[in-house]
Parts: C-alpha cells; sequence; structure tokens
C-alpha cells in the first residue's frame, strides 16, 4: 500500500467520523448545537528544516496553514491539517523549494477550569510533497516527490469569545522522509500561529 492510498484512506475515516458526527450533532438539542464542536483555524507557518543530506544544514521556509478540527468533548479531537511553506534561497543557493504537507491526526486539549487560556498537544501523520529546483530528482526526472511525514507537538490557544480562539503560538517536531543520498529523513522544526473559528 502507497503512503498516498494510506493517507487517503485516513482521510476518508476522518471524513466520515466527522459527517456523522455533525449530522448526530445537527439532530441534537439547541443547548447542544450551542458547545461549537466544528473548528477551523488558519495560521501563519514557519518551518526550520536541515532538508540537505547529512548535519543541519539549515535554512528557514515561510508560508500558512489550514486545519479543521471536530471535538468529541473537551478532552479529545480529530483534526485535519494542510499546510504550505517555501524559500526561495535554500541552503544558500539561491534556488528555490516547497513543502507541502497533508495531515490527519488527534488533539488532546487540556482546558483550565474558568480560564481562557486552553494548551493542547496533537500528533499527525501523513505525507508532504516537495517541489521546486532544489528539491530531490527522483527516477522519473520531475522535480517534484511525495513522502510520508508526522508531525508532533503541543500548543496555546486564548480564547477571545465563545467562537474565536487566538492560535498564540503551536510548537512542532516535524519528520520528511524525503530521499537525500543518505538517511533519508530530515528533522525538522514547526512553528505556527494564527486564529481559529468554532461552529
Amino acid at each position: 500500500m502507497t503512503l498516498p492510498t494510506i493517507y487517503i484512506r485516513l482521510s476518508a475515516l476522518i471524513a466520515v467520523a466527522l459527517m456523522g458526527s455533525t449530522i448526530g450533532h445537527g439532530q441534537s438539542t439547541p443547548a447542544a448545537a450551542a458547545s461549537n464542536r466544528i473548528e477551523a483555524a488558519g495560521t501563519f507557518t514557519y518551518v526550520h528544516t536541515n532538508a540537505p543530506p547529512g548535519g543541519c544544514g539549515c535554512f528557514s521556509m515561510y508560508g500558512v496553514s489550514g486545519s479543521g478540527a471536530y471535538y468529541y468533548g473537551p478532552h479529545f479531537a480529530l483534526v485535519a491539517d494542510v499546510s504550505f511553506v517555501h524559500t526561495g534561497n535554500a541552503d544558500n543557493t539561491a534556488q528555490g523549494l516547497s513543502f507541502t504537507s497533508y495531515l490527519v491526526g488527534a488533539r488532546l486539549p487540556l482546558p483550565l477550569h474558568h480560564a481562557r487560556i486552553v494548551p493542547f498537544g496533537q500528533i499527525l501523520i501523513g505525507v508532504t510533497h516537495e517541489s521546486g529546483s532544489f528539491a530531490h530528482v527522483p527516477a522519473t526526472g520531475f522535480q517534484n516527490d511525495s513522502e510520508f511525514s508526522a508531525a508532533g507537538g503541543a500548543g496555546l490557544d486564548y480564547r477571545l469569545t465563545p467562537r474565536l480562539t487566538m492560535r498564540t503560538i503551536e510548537v512542532e517536531y516535524l519528520l520528511t522522509r524525503f530521499p537525500n543520498g543518505l538517511n533519508s529523513r530530515q528533522n525538522d522544526l514547526r512553528l505556527e500561529s494564527g486564529l481559529a473559528m468554532r461552529f
């Protein structure tokens, strides 16, 4: 089974879960409907990567992320996340490189009693697609590739209103597995900050 197939199946499972939960939620009482279980978020995204073979050779990439989540309760949510980051000067080579990540997984919020601050942790898996003149060139000759990726970390939300939340910071370890002639592994740092809306 290929990695894109695994991601598609995981996405389909989460979509079915979200659809079933949304239908059940729509049939619940008005009080339950006011719980705002569906979340859409948009964030500015920074990635510090070591895409070249070997040690660090690190450089920075910037972009945006969008995510959707369904909260089954105050302590668990399913998450789907899409992010795009880019640099025009990868490893000081004046070559461009872009990462587009498609990840799904689980979030564990830790709401504090009568507090607007909500810490959370989450784990995501999926695929990341790389493109650009700096990207690994597979046997097909095209300058793009898609490989397994995973992210895990924690963040801090601040509730501005019952529906609007500021995602003050989200810090994650991002693993990508692009071929690099040595260990086919990149250990990346991903930072995000933005806004989230509950429905």
